[in-house]
C-alpha cells in the first residue's frame, strides 16, 4: 500500500528518513514508507516497527487514501 500511495502520488522525494527498523535501504518500498512517515500519514506499528508484511484493512487503507487526497470533505 505504501508503493501504491507514492506512486498514485508522483513519487515524491522523502523528506526525512522513517525510523523503522524492519524497513532496510535495500527494500523496494524503503522511500515509499519514509514518504509516508515524513508527511505524517502513518507511525507504524510500535516503537521502531512499520510491519511491512501485516495486511493492511479496509479503514486503515480509507484513512491513507483520505490522507493523500488531503482530508476532502465527505
Amino acid at each position: 500500500m505504501a508503493t501504491f500511495l507514492w506512486r498514485y502520488a508522483g513519487e515524491p522525494a522523502a523528506t526525512r528518513p522513517h525510523n523503522f527498523d524492519d524497513v532496510t535501504p535495500d527494500r523496494y518500498y524503503d522511500t515509499p514508507v519514509a514518504w509516508l512517515a515524513g508527511q505524517f500519514f502513518i507511525s507504524g506499528t510500535g516503537p521502531g516497527t512499520y510491519s511491512p508484511n501485516r495486511s493492511i484493512t479496509r479503514n486503515e487503507t480509507a484513512v491513507l487514501l483520505w490522507l493523500v487526497e488531503g482530508h476532502p470533505t465527505p
